[in-house]
């Protein structure tokens, strides 16, 4: 079970990563004046689609270790 979480919030933080990367893209693109393959509204909403899977996924692994281990 471990391992599937640490798996899901590694390719959380690629999405993420990559979302970034994307940001830095379309400075670049805009920089030189030259047509980009998206636009910024489309990286806005996916950083918001995964700010709540990481919210959700938190407060799973919040849920699943009260349940495992009790409250402390």
């Amino acid at each position: 079970m471990d391992i599937v979480l640490a798996v899901v919030w590694i390719l959380l933080a690629t999405a993420v990563f990559t979302i970034v990367v994307g940001a830095f893209y379309l400075i670049y693109k805009n920089a030189r004046g030259q047509p980009s393959p998206f636009k910024w509204r489309q990286l806005f909403v996916a950083l918001a689609v995964l700010s709540l899977l990481f919210t959700l996924f938190g407060g799973l692994i919040s849920i699943i270790t009260n349940l495992q281990y009790g409250n402390p």
